[in-house]
């Protein structure tokens, strides 16, 4: 959670994204009017994760994977965009309870506008709206596709943005949620920044990011298996270099303004059979835009390969952090 460190006068409203009638929402405090919708960063992804929550420095954690730069666009927007329902159904059931932990946290019951930046597939929205009953949830993400299956799906307000540069006035929100998001931007600490400005004074940011994850044996066949099977890559669209721990993310919520009122690590178990496995590998995100690339026979013989590899793993245990 997350608690701006002035107050910012003024009033607001917030409007729904490009192909959506322009939908006041509601109005708060802010001196500027809202910007037009912008396409770029924000998020969702990888694995593990620590859970901050707390009345102003707010932030959660990813630890480890990978160095390099941090998000390339292109590839980012390739990889989401399609795939949702894959992404919605194979992989949101495994990252939930932590977010759900920190919106729980939050205590938002007595909220009017809450912004859940990087919603993809609304999958937080039921939480949220229980969070906060009384409140607009406004679900905002650079990839329409999956706000268009998010609003299909669960009724939400969609809001094509980025967590970057947020498409809404200083002040207009009694919290934001940014879960699995910091990992995507090219600089967290002005994500969080962004963040904080469109908060009211007292406020409160939840976020949650991957601190490590572990499924070592189906890991290690799944990226050899792609490595020598020559499955083309993108480059690098997220990165958890200075997001790698509690001191870490302290560091960054400092810097960025913010006062921290909790952070904290938790570890979840996820069990896959084989065929869940390979499923969850091959229905969404990087994998599959990579699959993608490659036509249609070569697919099915790289397919037919990775399953044949996965065999006689047994159930996969995924323990991220």
């Amino acid at each position: 959670m997350v608690r701006p460190r002035s107050p910012r006068p003024g009033s607001c409203r917030l409007w729904a994204w490009p192909g959506v009638s322009p939908t006041p929402i509601g109005r708060a405090k802010s001196a500027r009017k809202p910007r037009e919708p912008t396409k770029k960063s924000s998020g969702l992804a990888p694995k593990s994760a620590i859970r901050p929550v707390a009345r102003a420095r707010a932030r959660a954690d990813h630890a480890g994977v990978g160095a390099g730069e941090r998000c390339d666009r292109a590839s980012l927007a390739a990889v989401y965009r399609e795939g949702a329902a894959g992404y919605d159904t194979r992989w949101s059931p495994v990252i939930l309870p932590l977010a759900e932990a920190v919106v729980a946290a939050l205590e938002l019951a007595g909220a009017s506008v809450v912004l859940d930046v990087g919603a993809g597939t609304g999958a937080l929205t039921p939480a949220l709206r229980v969070a906060a009953p009384r409140a607009a949830i406004v679900s905002i993400d650079p990839s329409q596709d999956m706000l268009e299956y998010a609003r299909a799906r669960r009724g939400v307000l969609p809001i094509l943005g980025d967590a970057a540069a947020l498409p809404h006035p200083d002040g207009c929100a009694d919290a934001v949620m940014l879960a699995y998001v910091l990992f995507h931007l090219l600089d967290p600490e002005a994500g969080v920044r962004e963040a904080l400005r469109v908060l009211r004074p007292g406020s409160r940011l939840g976020t949650v990011t991957w601190q490590r994850e572990w499924a070592p044996a189906a890991d290690e066949v799944w990226t050899r298996g792609i490595e020598e099977l020559e499955v083309p890559d993108f480059p690098a669209h997220s990165s958890h270099t200075g997001l790698d721990s509690v001191e870490a993310i302290e560091r960054l919520l400092v810097a960025a303004g913010a006062r921290s009122r909790r952070v904290w690590v938790e570890t979840v178990e996820h069990v896959y059979t084989e065929a869940n496995y390979f499923d969850m590998r091959t229905t969404h995100g990087r994998n599959r835009a990579r699959l993608a690339l490659l036509d249609d026979d070569r697919r099915t013989r790289v397919l037919a390969e990775l399953r044949k590899r996965l065999e006689g793993l047994g159930p996969v245990s995924e323990k991220p952090t």
